[in-house]
């Protein structure tokens, strides 16, 4: 008799390993934590093992997981128990990125749910989501998702468990407006918590982690098949003490915070039980004081040391040299723009000194390869500015013959919270004329391009500084797909356009629509 094939699912779980992880307990709440998109994003995401985590770690939940499925085709359903999404008592959405709203709209409709929670019935599963691109902005998702989780939810994630079990009390044939109605209330209580129905807006304060060395962040399932590949990722710190004028991450993880050295390393040592492949997150790491000791305490342990983009400014030999001994080929860098003029303008204080320093560290510790991120796009920039990014490129190139040099060319998406926010975002045609120059001037140059297209960067706009009207856009881009196309087409339902959000709107009371929560520092 033939064997059927396993199906992927299958194929997924079989090549996890858990990593302090509790498994899948047998009752409780049924509680998914979905990742609107691939599995490979998804569990490449240091923020959905905290989640799995701080859930699976709690009295009364059976938490699962779900990913957009790869055949388009497929309904959705949990990883390990495969069961449909609807039959879950509570869909917990992790949202890293404002795009992948249209996966939470998408899911949902193909999961046999209505897309804006009004119109679900009192039996269907509690839609919540939380993230950075919620924490940021609220508002798109605010006609779509019973509740939303604003700011890092360590401290709170006992106060959500206990509020899960509350969902699951009563069977599904029993729930009714009553019961939704209660466990919203309970949910309202919970710090960061902003329930459309019930929240007054403008009172939900982000929440904050203030002691970081009280919660170990590091990866709980290493499997090949995400961006990392069995790498165990520790992260360092949390923040960043710069003043980018364009950078939301430094305003969503105020204040800025570090681990011990001994924590770092004694997390790094537990995952080298499993592989010899550590990766340490944070926003600035040659910013902290003792990275190059927390790598070359980790090379001593035989570790392979990897590590996300590096800062320009506080880059020193000792620590390119100990990421070298510990495996790395390139160094990842951000100069952000092509003159000094630009960078001053932004707040991102790198000369071109530093740069070429930078270049020099990576030839002399034997590192092959630089990857260099710009942005296009930004205030006060002019062509000028486009040029000289080109010029800087191709002296790099020159200069360095032994680098292999990449450049991640993207525009500039202006972000709530910033001291861009109310920055008009393109207009795309000029964007691309921009682009188009900097192509033509590396035509035939030995340098690799990439970055984000302009549509999707559009479209990034949108959501990122849109209102609670797009809930209505979303649900009826979910009727044909989730590509930016289906947005379009969304956004035309009600009457809008992708130009109508390139400059942000202020509502009828004067505020930003992702003021219907607050930053903790805006305490009034």
């Amino acid at each position: 008799m033939r064997r059927r094939r396993a199906p992927k699912s299958a194929n997924l779980l079989l090549r996890e390993r858990a990593v302090g992880l509790p498994p899948l307990r047998p009752g409780g709440a049924r509680v998914c934590v979905v990742y609107p998109n691939t599995y490979h994003v998804g569990m490449s995401n240091l923020g959905l093992h905290t989640i799995l985590r701080l859930f699976r770690e709690a009295d009364g939940l059976r938490v699962d997981r779900a990913f957009l499925p790869d055949d388009p085709s497929r309904a959705p359903q949990t990883l390990e128990s495969g069961e449909r999404l609807a039959a879950q008592d509570v869909l917990a959405f992790s949202i890293s990125f404002e795009s992948d709203s249209l996966g939470v709209a998408w899911l949902l409709r193909q999961a046999g749910l209505a897309v804006l929670r009004a119109e679900r019935r009192p039996g269907d599963p509690l839609v919540i989501a939380g993230g950075p691109a919620v924490s940021a902005n609220p508002a798109p998702l605010s006609e779509i998702c019973d509740a939303l989780f604003i700011g890092e939810v360590e401290e709170q994630g006992g106060a959500l468990a206990q509020a899960f079990a509350a969902a699951a009390a009563t069977t599904p044939h029993r729930r009714d407006e009553q019961w939704r109605a209660a466990v919203l209330s309970e949910l309202a209580q919970v710090p960061g918590m902003y329930v459309p129905e019930l929240t007054v807006p403008g009172t939900v304060e982000r929440q904050v982690a203030r002691d970081l060395e009280a919660f170990e962040t590091v990866s709980r399932i290493l499997t090949p098949a995400t961006e990392f590949s069995d790498c165990f990722l520790v992260e360092v710190g949390r923040g960043c003490r710069r003043g980018c004028r364009f950078c939301l991450a430094a305003q969503l993880y105020k204040p800025a915070r570090t681990r011990a050295v001994g924590t770092i390393v004694a997390s790094a040592s537990r995952g080298l039980n499993h592989t010899n492949r550590i990766g340490l997150v944070s926003a600035t790491l040659s910013d902290y004081p003792q990275a190059e000791q927390v790598v070359r305490a980790l090379l001593e342990q035989g570790a392979r040391v990897s590590t996300s983009s590096l800062r320009l400014e506080s880059l020193t030999p000792g620590l390119v040299q100990a990421l070298a001994a510990g495996g790395s080929q390139s160094l990842t860098l951000a100069p952000e723009a092509g003159t000094q003029r630009l960078r001053d303008a932004i707040h991102k204080p790198t000369t071109e000194a530093q740069i070429w320093h930078a270049l020099e560290l990576a030839v002399a510790a034997g590192l092959s390869k630089v990857k260099l991120y710009f942005m296009i796009g930004l205030p006060t920039e002019t062509t000028e500015d486009i040029r000289a990014l080109a010029d800087l490129l191709l002296r790099a190139a020159r200069d360095f013959p032994a680098l292999t040099l990449s450049a991640t060319i993207s525009p500039f998406v202006p972000k709530p919270w910033t001291p861009f926010q109310e920055v008009p975002f393109g207009p795309p045609a000029e964007l691309t004329r921009r682009r188009r120059i900097i192509r033509q001037a590396l035509r035939g140059s030995r340098i690799a391009l990439s970055g984000e297209s302009v549509r999707s960067a559009a479209a990034q706009a949108v959501l990122a500084r849109g209102g609670a009207e797009l809930g209505r856009a979303l649900a009826a881009a979910s009727e044909t797909g989730l590509g930016l196309s289906d947005l379009r087409r969304g956004l035309r339902q009600i009457g809008r356009r992708f130009q109508d959000y390139e400059t942000v709107v202020r509502g009828s009371d004067g505020k930003y629509p992702w003021q219907v929560i607050r930053l903790s520092r805006d305490r009034p």
